[in-house]
């Protein structure tokens, strides 16, 4: 009887084994039917061959819903869209729980402009996990597109009022945003009440934009807008300058889509993130992908050009000399790429390669006497004297004025005094009276040790051209050397009619309204304000920034508000210790940060 048992129990355990072997084999074989064919690449990017073979390979053999909507993300993130959608539609059909395949469906919608799908798809995510916030903000943005506003609004309001420490999707990537979700929702929320002639909510939520995020630009133009609708002609301006500081372009860091640009092997995908990437001025991210399509794209002169060019802007500059000879190859008589290179080099002091883009520049445009110049000021920089002399003495023979400038500038810089003055007292009877003879002048008195005459004839140069930024430079640098501020300050608000969003001269008069020995002249209410826009500028240059931050951090703290001074404190002490400053510099920087530390 025992014995029977046993057998019969056996059995059926069997029985049962084969029976729930058989269908997941129907079932498995079911699914694989109906994944997409696999494409014919015919590029030569190998890597994606391979990477789309294998994970076809992968989900025919074992069709799991993770194994099908990873080749949906494959599919996604090398541009076979509706393969990649006939994927994740299969994985949802398989694991119905998961919130992620309806995401990346959703994703694809919104990249494809379908904001009706994307809302059913992301309607989808949010009913499996709410705590998926990019959801909400994408079903917003759908709603929005559809001109669905109330819709659009529940979604965005959902954000705001949302607290976002406990995210389902923050271990997705350790990517950081530099404003929360929740800006953006609000920034939507101001849209849809401007376009709906809600002026009064809109107001208010940009005012509020503006004062927690004081560098997030699309609300300063959406608001300058705003009082444009309202009539307010100089409210309009006012922001709108403010908005010309800034990045135009902001949108959400989603760290559940970065993986679909980090599983990418495709050139189309990956350059397009890329370009979205620098768009956004999000550097550190844009060299991520970068550096990741580089692994598998290193020929691609477009990939080459941008790999370049990001290093030279988080100076890397070895890593963008070894990308010198491709480059030139692949660039060689494409005159804006040269010239942006050329000067990108030459701004970061790597005059060596600087001098080889300017060579190929000046072979492209012979007759042009700043990329003249500029080859011969690398030339001399990297220590190739001769060659900087001989393309001196070619300026000099031409005998314009234009090309005397130029070489009269040289030859000061070559401490050659005697024979730039001749060429002067030439320059100076065929153009007496022009912003360059003035300039030259001013610069040989600057060389002369004679601050008087140097101020008086950089004074003249400003006048005539008050549009050239190196006049206003000139003037200002000698203006603050010899402590004339009542005149170095009305020289600025002058400059500042012209150059209303010049990092530099934002910078120059927000340091002087904060710092001038001469207290009458102080105005620190616009001073932080002229300084922080110095400091968020998004074309400022290290050197600018730093000294914008000083002045931010003084100006906080003379108005008592200790709180935003150590933050601004921590920004600017990170930037100063990734240059290379005086030791007086950066002693003066960690004595204003102790005596911060005091208002605890």
């Amino acid at each position: 009887m025992k014995r029977s048992l046993i057998f019969y129990s056996l059995g059926g355990i069997t029985l049962i084994a084969i029976v729930f072997f058989v269908i997941r084999t129907i079932s498995n074989s079911g699914y694989a039917t109906q994944l997409p064919e696999i494409p014919r690449i015919t590029s030569s990017n190998e890597a994606l061959k391979e990477q789309i073979t294998t994970a076809a390979e992968t989900a025919s053999r074992k069709p799991t819903a993770e194994n099908i909507g990873k080749l949906g993300m494959v599919y996604h993130s090398s541009a076979f869209y509706e393969r990649a959608a006939q994927c994740y539609r299969l994985a949802m059909k398989r694991d119905p729980k998961n919130w992620r395949w309806p995401y990346y469906l959703g994703y694809l919608d919104k990249e494809m402009g379908d904001s009706k799908s994307a809302i059913d798809n992301f309607r989808k995510v949010i009913a499996i996990n709410p705590n998926i916030y990019y959801a909400w903000y994408y079903a917003g943005e759908a709603f929005q597109n559809l001109n669905y506003n109330e819709q659009a609004e529940v979604s965005y309001k959902k954000l705001v009022y949302t607290n976002f420490t406990s995210s389902a999707e923050s271990e997705i990537s350790n990517r950081m945003d530099f404003f929360p979700l929740n800006t953006y929702a609000r920034y939507q929320l101001a849209r849809i009440y401007l376009s709906t002639k809600q002026l009064d909510k809109a107001e208010a939520i940009l005012n509020e934009i503006i004062s927690d995020q004081r560098s997030f630009g699309p609300a300063y133009r959406l608001i300058g807008n705003l009082y444009n609708a309202k009539g307010d002609s100089a409210w309009s301006k006012y922001y709108i300058i403010r908005a010309n500081d800034l990045v135009p372009y902001a949108a959400p860091v989603d760290t559940i889509a970065d993986k679909l640009a980090m599983l990418s092997r495709s050139e189309m995908y990956l350059l397009k993130q890329i370009d979205e990437a620098e768009k956004s001025a999000n550097i550190e991210w844009t060299n991520n992908l970068v550096k990741h399509a580089m692994t598998y794209l290193p020929e691609n002169q477009y990939l080459i050009s941008k790999a370049l060019k990001i290093h030279l802007k988080m100076d890397q500059g070895q890593k963008a000399i070894e990308l010198v000879d491709k480059h030139l190859v692949a660039y060689q008589n494409q005159f804006t790429e040269i010239q942006e290179v050329a000067n990108l080099f030459f701004d970061k002091r790597l005059y060596a390669p600087a001098a080889r883009y300017y060579a190929q520049a000046v072979k492209l445009k012979p007759n042009d006497v700043k990329l003249q110049s500029r080859l011969a000021i690398s030339q001399w920089q990297s220590g190739q004297k001769e060659e900087a002399r001989d393309l001196t003495q070619q300026l000099l023979k031409n005998g314009q004025p234009d090309q005397l400038a130029s070489g009269i500038n040289l030859l000061l810089m070559f401490g050659e005094i005697q024979q730039a003055q001749r060429y002067l007292n030439t320059l100076k009877m065929i153009a007496p009276l022009s912003a360059q003879t003035q300039r030259m002048e001013g610069l040989m008195s600057e060389y002369l040790d004679r601050p008087a005459q140097a101020i008086k004839h950089y004074e003249a140069a400003f006048q005539k051209e008050p549009e050239d930024m190196t006049n206003v430079k000139n003037l200002i640098e000698m203006l603050f050397g010899q402590k004339m501020w009542k005149q170095a300050l009305s020289r600025l608000g002058e400059a500042m009619k012209i150059h209303p969003n010049a990092p530099y001269v934002l910078e120059r008069t927000g340091t002087l309204l904060v710092t001038c020995e001469n207290q009458s002249l102080r105005n620190v209410n616009l001073g932080r304000e002229l300084s922080e826009r110095a400091f968020f500028h998004s074309t400022a240059l290290p050197g600018t920034m730093l000294s914008a931050g000083r002045s931010l951090v003084l100006a906080c703290a003379m108005q008592q508000d200790y709180t935003t001074a150590k933050k601004y404190m921590v920004v600017v002490l990170n930037l100063a210790n990734n240059q290379n400053l005086p030791e007086e510099y950066m002693n003066d920087l960690l004595k204003i940060n102790s005596s911060l530390q005091a208002h605890m």
